[in-house]
């Protein structure tokens, strides 16, 4: 395992038997050269090229990580663009901002960059701490209405639940959480956005037992659309279109 759980593979496997692909944000940011709370891989390194180009060879997303200093601009988010665009060899069209940090007094502001950087979601506005709708909806919206052509299309994919609104290793109560969560979510007639991380498919029981059993309801349910990131995002321009907003 090295240093941490080597688990792409079994993320990959479960999604596969469910029908889907999910995007996987990597940082090029780690805290060698960046902040204390970023990350301690570096994707450079052949493994994460490797895998980079798995997962895009399969189907799944590759999308940026944004470092904790992001909203500092240290390093600027078109240099942590380009420099995943260059050790991935993939397209990149969303991002997610290390911890959700967003700029407290103007959120959408690094959103407003990274549609100048050719992203075009981005799914950070959502809690830390517990699942819900941070931005105030269970849908897609469009964060910035001035502007470029590709700042009026970019599109905030809210995120609502995560790994770590769960127990880790109360498997019964983290599935009946994540489940619970599904069912508002479709009560609303909205959009659940999930986050989950590698590297603790054996050390948090809770959070891969949740995993699976998210992507059972996928898998069995013929009434659920579980679209990759990109995709989502492309559904909702279209509905904008028509609707004419």
């Amino acid at each position: 395992r090295g240093r941490r759980e080597w688990d792409f593979d079994k993320y990959c496997n479960v999604e596969k038997r469910a029908g889907m692909r999910s995007a996987f944000f990597f940082s090029v940011v780690p805290k060698v050269m960046g902040h204390a709370y970023d990350v301690t891989y570096d994707a450079s390194l052949a493994r994460y090229r490797r895998v980079m180009r798995k997962l895009g060879a399969g189907g799944w997303e590759v999308g940026l990580h944004a470092s904790y200093e992001t909203i500092e601009d240290r390093p600027s988010l078109l240099w942590q663009a380009e420099r995943l665009r260059s050790v991935s060899s993939q397209e990149l069209s969303g991002m997610r901002h290390h911890y959700l940090r967003l700029d407290r007094n103007d959120p959408v502001r690094t959103l407003r960059t990274a549609a100048g950087c050719g992203i075009s979601f981005d799914t950070s506005m959502g809690f830390n701490d517990a699942p819900g709708f941070r931005a105030g909806t269970a849908l897609p919206f469009r964060p910035l209405s001035e502007g470029s052509e590709s700042a009026r299309n970019f599109i905030e994919l809210p995120m609502t639940l995560a790994d770590m609104h769960l127990p880790a290793r109360d498997s019964a109560a983290a599935v009946g959480r994540a489940l619970a969560h599904l069912e508002r979510v479709r009560e609303m007639g909205g959009m659940a956005v999930l986050n989950w991380h590698v590297g603790n498919w054996h050390s948090k029981p809770g959070w891969r037992e949740s995993f699976e059993a998210v992507c059972e309801v996928i898998r069995t349910d013929g009434t659920v659309w579980a679209p990759a990131p990109s995709q989502a995002a492309d559904w909702w321009r279209y509905r904008s279109g028509q609707l004419g907003v």
